[in-house]
């Protein structure tokens, strides 16, 4: 490489498109069922970049959602995100503890990448759709929303960790905290791209910003539009270019009898 070249230089705009398209089918579809109604939608700074999103339904009804960003953006960004794509696929198959997925990762990260000054904030929670149950762990991610559809208001379920990768250990320990939540209610997962949002006057979206867009949402909007108008509204807010990378997970938890619109992309149960 030409010393005085960046590195999406030394790729064509055929294999930069090529990248970003594998990166794209990381991402899992909506995902819908008697239960839940879920979407994910990710919008990169550049070319390529470093959010990450999985969304896990098992057998036995609940579901393990996660979400990640990597610092950074472009080809290392996208590659350290896919790689934590398969380590987080791989552990959320053999365990259903937030908590322990979070420990692995961060050892795993640390042990590889410490030298590489890149690091990552994580964000993942075991839904359990029969108990209306969910077991969260955060590292260094923003706080997910819980907005509730009786009583108006939004729970923030924060991070209790560090950033991945800064040290081998967690200290203190990770612990697994958890929330309910009752039909109807909306889960906002999300990356800093989204509450970090920057307009010309230089006020941010933040996070009172998000808990004014969960709860102007119409009940019977879906987790797709719902999704959709997030990442509108935040466009629209900065009044130009994306700034960051922007990943947003819309979680509706359907009340009964609610109709099914169909699923865009099946997402396999393990």
């Amino acid at each position: 490489m030409n010393p005085q070249e960046t590195p999406s230089e030394c790729f064509s705009v055929g294999e930069l498109e090529l990248a970003r398209r594998i990166h794209r089918s990381l991402l899992p579809g909506d995902f819908q069922n008697e239960h839940v109604d879920i979407a994910v939608r990710y919008h990169e700074m550049a070319r390529l970049g470093g959010d990450y999103a999985t969304v896990h339904p098992r057998k036995d009804g609940s579901i393990f959602l996660a979400v990640c960003d990597v610092t950074g953006h472009g080809i290392a960004s996208a590659l350290l995100a896919a790689r934590v794509n398969s380590f987080v696929r791989q552990r959320a198959m053999e365990t259903r503890r937030p908590c322990e997925v979070a420990v692995e990762l961060n050892r795993f990260i640390h042990q590889f990448f410490s030298g590489c000054g890149v690091f990552v904030t994580f964000f993942c929670a075991e839904v359990d759709l029969a108990a209306r149950r969910i077991d969260y762990a955060g590292c260094g991610h923003p706080p997910a929303l819980l907005c509730g559809a009786k009583a108006g208001t939004c729970e923030r379920l924060a991070s209790q960790q560090t950033m991945i990768g800064i040290f081998p250990e967690f200290e203190p320990a990770c612990f697994t905290a958890g929330a309910r939540y009752e039909p109807g209610d909306r889960l906002f997962l999300y990356t800093d791209g989204v509450i970090e949002a920057s307009n010309a006057r230089g006020e941010f979206f933040d996070l009172d910003g998000l808990n004014a867009f969960a709860q102007r949402l119409p009940a019977t909007i879906t987790s797709a539009q719902a999704a959709d108008e997030l990442l509108r509204d935040v466009g629209a807010f900065q009044e130009g270019e994306f700034a960051d990378d922007v990943l947003a997970m819309v979680v509706t938890f359907r009340p009964p009898n609610r109709t099914i619109a169909g699923i865009r992309q099946p997402v396999a149960c393990i």
